[in-house]
């Protein structure tokens, strides 16, 4: 879930404020070494950005994985879907994935909304003279 400050849910948050979220993803069976994959796709299904988590550790089945914490909001205002997917790499060489669907959110706000994110930039435009024609 995504939460405010109070740590009540939300599922709506201005431009620029981070997103929190709350999440525990229990084992269904035994993952050595898991990858979690979080991708924030736009109302397009484009993928704006991902977070790539590992864990060191084997998670039996039954276990639970807690996330709790902010990624920062560069947004421009819209709808849009928190994926997660668990991914491991067997000795074969062969991966694993297991896709789910966290939660739709919306982004408001009176920013800009060219483009699929907002940054920063450090440029300043000078005129520089001319030759005389």
């Amino acid at each position: 879930r995504l939460v405010d400050a109070d740590g009540e849910s939300i599922s709506t948050l201005e431009q620029g404020t981070p997103l929190t979220l709350e999440a525990a993803i229990e084992a269904a069976r035994q993952l050595t070494e898991p990858i979690l994959l979080f991708y924030v796709r736009n109302a397009d299904g484009v993928v704006v950005f991902a977070v790539k988590r590992k864990i060191d550790q084997v998670v039996t089945p039954g276990e639970r994985i807690r996330l709790d914490g902010e990624i920062e909001n560069r947004l421009v205002p819209g709808t849009y879907q928190l994926e997660c997917w668990i991914g491991q790499y067997y000795a074969s060489g062969a991966a694993g994935v297991q896709p789910m669907r966290l939660l739709k959110f919306v982004v408001f706000g009176t920013g800009g909304k060219q483009g699929i994110v907002t940054v920063e930039a450090d440029l300043d435009p000078v005129v520089e003279p001319g030759e005389p024609s």
